[in-house]
């Protein structure tokens, strides 16, 4: 019995480098040099695993467990093995995909959770940050039009363990910082300073 306690609390231990929240970033395929956005978010308790996306990427959430010391996080749909870990980034890799297929992912600071109401659905924002501006439309609970490309696309704002994740497809995912009037802050992890605003054109 001792010894099954011992594992136990010696794979807890273990599990602590992964434990919290990580957001996607790119699904990368270095033989070919495609970057592409991985549209996921999950979060990695003491031993369990969940993770979500938006309905157009993922259309079940996924719920498991993750064994650090063995390098596998693993659900009833995918298993993941661990290639990297530093203190604020994580590569994964599916098990039974090509070798050179990668995840990425940035672990979220609890800094960023956000219980605020937000209200995108028929709303036009100019979206912004210090090099990109564009005129954002949320259509309807799924679609949106941007001013920069003449198709609708799909989207989704996504509450996930106190933090709001915001979908635009082939976009690297949102964090949504803050709500300040009609100033909607969002930030993403690949840089420092990777911040935009989402302001409301009434």
């Amino acid at each position: 019995m001792s010894i099954v306690l011992i594992l136990i609390l010696f794979v807890g231990i273990t599990n602590n480098e992964l434990k919290g929240t990580w957001i996607g970033e790119y699904s990368v395929h270095p033989d070919i040099e495609a970057y592409l956005p991985y549209e996921r978010v999950m979060t990695l308790g003491n031993f369990s695993y969940f993770e979500q996306g938006p309905k157009y990427e993922l259309t079940k959430e996924r719920k498991g467990y993750f064994l650090n010391i063995f390098s596998i996080i693993k659900s009833e749909y995918n298993t993941y093995q661990v290639v990297t870990i530093n203190k604020d980034s994580l590569q994964l890799k599916n098990e039974f995909h090509i070798e050179s297929n990668y995840k990425t992912f940035r672990r979220i600071d609890d800094s960023l959770k956000n219980n605020q109401k937000i209200g995108l659905v028929g709303k036009k924002f100019l979206f912004s940050n210090y090099k990109v501006t564009d005129t954002i439309e949320f259509k309807n609970d799924s679609l949106f039009k941007s001013s920069s490309d003449k198709y609708l696309s799909d989207w989704k704002l996504i509450k996930h363990n106190g933090f709001q994740i915001l979908f635009l497809r082939d976009y690297l995912p949102f964090i949504v910082k803050n709500q300040n009037g009609n100033i909607i802050e969002l930030k993403r992890l690949e840089n420092i300073n990777d911040n935009y605003k989402m302001t409301e054109i009434k």
